[in-house]
């Protein structure tokens, strides 16, 4: 370390933050590449199972165990109605996103989340974001469409663009509803307690959503064996699990919007990854409009 510059000195937010956009980044890019061999269901079963014994761990290592009791029945059930809709449909939906249309537009349709969020927010009697935000959500809009215009090449099937698009959309509109739900509920709870809340009601979805579809036993099974599991590990505690501890040290260390904006630039990490470990192709419109909807994020989240 240089003289002068200490660890006091660094913006360890900041870096967090960007450090949370890249994991994720990478394990979409991972996801990708098992989406070949797998089915989404099993695989949000394997992410989010393998995740909730670590948070579980977690919580009681920290000692935020002891209070859990106090949080509440009507918290607890909305932070589990928030796991079921943000993690058991969203996340699913999200997986079978990428076997369409691929990581990067299917992370860059993500980035409506936030902006959905702030609409079912405004619905629910929270103030619109103000001139400056509303530029941002232009930004990300025009951002879109101009990736969304390209015409799919590379290893993006044509024919599965549409329903792609609409399952990137649906995650991020669950997204979106499991944000207004989890905001509610850290009312009555810590954010590693909501966190824990919200990945066991994801497993208990999951679960649900199998067995009313009648593949429950096979869903599991793939889950239990599913291949290529030296690959998806890493992806499930990059993702899940030290990205969640990342964003929230970024949180802890600089301000909620200025980590949100920073952590929204994931796609930034995804469009080059594509490229090089999936074989997807860009036009310079695919370029721009990415950078224009990262752009229009960062605004939204800071205006």
């Amino acid at each position: 370390m240089s003289p002068g510059l200490s660890a006091a000195s660094l913006p360890l937010g900041e870096i967090a933050a960007l450090g949370a956009a890249a994991l994720w980044a990478v394990s979409t890019i991972i996801w990708t590449r098992q989406m070949e061999v797998s089915w989404p269901q099993a695989m949000n079963l394997f992410k989010t199972g393998l995740c909730l014994p670590l948070f579980i761990v977690t919580l009681l290592a920290t000692g935020a165990g002891r209070s859990f009791l106090e949080i509440g029945a009507p918290a607890i059930g909305i932070l589990l109605v928030s796991g079921i809709i943000g993690m058991s449909l969203g996340d699913t939906a999200y997986f079978s996103a990428l076997t369409r249309i691929g990581a990067r537009r299917t992370m860059l349709i993500q980035c409506l989340a936030p902006l959905f969020a702030a609409l079912l927010s405004a619905a629910l009697g929270e103030p619109l974001p103000g001139a400056i935000a509303a530029s941002g959500v232009l930004l990300v809009l025009l951002g879109l469409i101009l990736v969304l215009r390209e015409r799919p090449v590379g290893v993006i099937h044509p024919s599965r663009a549409r329903s792609g698009i609409l399952l990137a959309m649906t995650a991020a509109l669950c997204q979106a509803l499991g944000i207004v739900l989890t905001k509610k509920g850290l009312a009555h709870a810590t954010v590693l307690q909501a966190s824990t809340i919200r990945i066991a009601g994801g497993v208990m979805g999951i679960l649900l959503l199998e067995l009313l579809h009648g593949q429950l036993t096979a869903t599991v099974r793939h889950a239990l064996r599913p291949p290529s599991l030296g690959r998806i590990v890493p992806a499930a505690l990059m993702g899940s699990f030290l990205g969640f501890f990342l964003f929230q040290e970024a949180v802890r260390h600089t301000e909620p919007a200025v980590a949100a904006a920073l952590t929204g630039t994931s796609p930034l990490f995804v469009a080059p990854l594509s490229v090089l470990f999936l074989g997807e192709m860009m036009r310079a419109g695919g370029w721009v409009g990415t950078i224009l909807a990262v752009a229009g994020v960062v605004v939204a989240m800071l205006g």
